[in-house]
């Protein structure tokens, strides 16, 4: 899965620094995948199939991120 990140440092006074930042998904995972259970190949016997989708939101990461950041002092 891709992602992104960033990292922000800055000096708050003469002996003090702070350093933040962190990463989020750079977009929507979602995979399908089938399988035969009972025979060697797929459509002989009974086949599953596994649908998985995270519904991510990478705006939504991102700008929650970005407020985690602005808010350490």
């Amino acid at each position: 899965m891709p992602v992104r990140g960033f990292l922000a440092a800055w000096k708050a006074g003469r002996r003090t620094a702070y350093v933040a930042g962190g990463a989020y998904p750079d977009g929507d995972f979602a995979r399908k995948s089938r399988t035969s259970v009972t025979g060697d190949e797929r459509g002989d016997g009974i086949d599953v199939t596994v649908n998985v989708d995270l519904n991510l939101d990478p705006e939504a990461y991102r700008e929650e991120l970005i407020g985690l950041v602005e808010r350490v002092e």
